[in-house]
């Protein structure tokens, strides 16, 4: 019985010695060959603690005119779950020149058993070239490097390397402190800000995030030129890693007269201090200011503007005007101004032949088509369509405008006739001629349409009236028939 028992453990034992147990962390280090002749080559390794595991990241070449590693950018090595092989990674470093080189590894990965790890190093190497027997060295004494026999026996070239076993405490110093100054000059060169976020805080798209800048290594001025009107933003340094120490200024104003900002930030890391500076550059508007009835207004002058209304088939026209220079904007007989008071108060004005500004209009869009809603004639808008007066209507901009300023209040009222599934009004209609026109809406937005219109009118006992769109007109040609609505005229 004894014996059985014993047997069984010493199975249950040999069973769990076959299970894999992961004793060490997962982890990771890096090297590349510290000393690289110029007629010979190196090696960049990556080695991980892994089993079963993979890692990714990338390899960045801090002086590929020194040396240039065969493979850089990103990588990813993964052993196939593979529990008796470590993920491992290896490329020939070339020389290029003299001198001293750097690679950048960030990589981060798991072991078989989801254990991460994460490697952000910086590996360095010096590229040397060979020293050379130059003849005429006494074989008998080791074979000296002799320069024509002016130096002794078995004496070496000046500037070749001693091993460092040779060294005095005094060279081994210095070595190390040249080695460190190498280092600390590779890292300085890699940025500790991995990017410059540039917000608008003005009225004019307030917290919207107008650019981030990307860094680049060894780059440490920056520069960005603001949108029209934004004479406010924020700044946001990101930094490359955790534990870097940011001194900036956060939200930055522009004066009235102001053109450009120039900020200056720093970032530090330990030993690595790096000093940032980022120039913003502000396009100060066109001032064109006008006078209606004593009401003194300014024309808004928008990059954001500008788009909108390109998309409609207006363009951008500068002018002479006193002082300086004037802007519409024009499509085909057709000029336009925005203009804005003290509050901010926005509307839309035509311009005269003299470019001075004339009457107010809506402007209504839908997709690249446009309308424009002008006050009627006093004698029409004392007519009446099938009982409906000429009456105050809203148009709803929705965030037309706000994305100009969201201070900017826009007239958005107009008169007009209630129709069946619309409203007729008076305006232009992609053109210059004035006349009556239907509005209605579908699924795509709304549609403007010229408008045949017979207002109500007084015939025995009822009243006819008639709206015809251009579309319906043409089918009503065609039939030979006139559409009419025939109302009975109320006792």
């Amino acid at each position: 019985m004894i014996k059985k028992i014993n047997k069984i453990l010493l199975v249950s034992l040999m069973s769990l010695m076959l299970i894999p147990i992961n004793i060490n962390a997962a982890s990771a280090s890096a090297s590349v060959t510290g000393i690289i002749m110029t007629d010979s080559s190196g090696t960049l390794k990556i080695s991980a603690n892994a089993p079963g595991g993979f890692f990714q990241g990338t390899i960045t070449n801090n002086n590929p005119g020194v040396a240039s590693a065969e493979k850089t950018g990103k990588i990813l090595i993964d052993t196939g779950e593979d529990t008796t092989k470590n993920p491992s990674f290896s490329t020939n470093v070339t020389p290029n020149s003299t001198g001293k080189a750097s690679f950048s590894i960030n990589i981060k990965g798991e072991d078989y058993q989801g254990n991460p790890f994460e490697l952000v190093t910086t590996v360095y190497t010096e590229v040397k070239k060979r020293s050379t027997d130059t003849g005429g060295g006494n074989g008998n004494n080791g074979g000296s490097n002799n320069n024509g026999g002016g130096t002794k026996p078995g004496t070496s070239n000046p500037g070749t390397t001693k091993p460092d076993k040779e060294l005095t405490e005094e060279e081994k110093k210095a070595k190390e402190e040249a080695e460190k100054k190498a280092q600390l000059e590779a890292e300085q060169k890699i940025p500790l800000v991995e990017g410059i976020k540039i917000s608008s805080r003005s009225p004019k798209m307030e917290g919207v995030a107008l650019e981030t800048l990307g860094t680049e290594e060894g780059t440490f001025s920056y520069s960005y030129e603001l949108p029209k009107n934004i004479d406010r933003v924020g700044l946001e340094l990101i930094p490359s890693k955790e534990g870097v120490e940011l001194t900036y200024e956060k939200e930055i104003d522009f004066a009235a007269d102001e053109t450009s900002k120039t900020i200056t930030a720093n970032a530090k890391s330990g030993e690595i201090s790096q000093d940032y500076e980022i120039v913003l550059t502000s396009t100060i508007p066109v001032v064109n200011k006008t006078e209606i009835d004593g009401k003194k207004l300014t024309v808004l002058d928008d990059d954001t503007l500008d788009g909108n209304m390109k998309n409609i088939g207006f363009e951008r026209q500068e002018y002479e005007i006193e002082g300086g220079m004037g802007y519409f904007f024009v499509n085909g007989d057709i000029k336009l101004q925005l203009l804005v008071d003290e509050n901010n108060n926005g509307s839309w004005h035509l311009l005269d032949e003299a470019n001075k500004p004339s009457e107010e209009v809506i402007l209504l869009e839908s997709g690249t088509n446009y309308a424009l809603v002008l006050n009627a004639p006093e004698a029409m808008q004392k007519e009446t369509l099938n009982t409906e007066k000429y009456s105050e209507k809203t148009v709803d901009f929705e965030s037309r405008y706000t994305e100009v300023s969201t201070t900017l209040v826009m007239n958005n009222k107009y008169k007009a006739w209630t129709a069946e599934d619309g409203e007729v009004f008076y305006g232009i209609m992609n053109g210059k001629e004035k006349r009556l026109h239907y509005k209605t809406k579908n699924d795509d937005g709304l549609i403007f349409e010229k408008a045949f219109v017979g207002f109500d009118h007084t015939n025995g006992t009822s009243k006819t009236v008639a709206i015809v769109s251009t579309a319906t007109l043409g089918i009503a040609v065609i039939a030979g028939v006139v559409y009419t609505i025939m109302l009975k005229k109320k006792k």
